[in-house]
């Protein structure tokens, strides 16, 4: 399966946002902090995806 940038991340946004809601909602962490987490964890995790696929044994075969 291959998955487009634009479908990781959407995947991974709504994900994290869905997480966040629960975690405000249950009063772990404030809502500004939510957006902060999100944004942060979804950065990390396409800079992540964007390196395993991209990475030089799968480029040399």
């Amino acid at each position: 399966m291959n998955i487009s940038p634009d479908q990781m991340g959407g995947l991974a946004r709504a994900v994290l946002a869905t997480l966040a809601g629960v975690a405000v909602g249950k009063g772990w962490i404030a809502s500004g902090d939510a957006e902060w987490i999100v944004s942060g964890a979804v950065a990390g995790l396409i800079g992540a995806w964007s390196w395993w696929t991209n990475r030089p044994e799968r480029i040399a075969s």
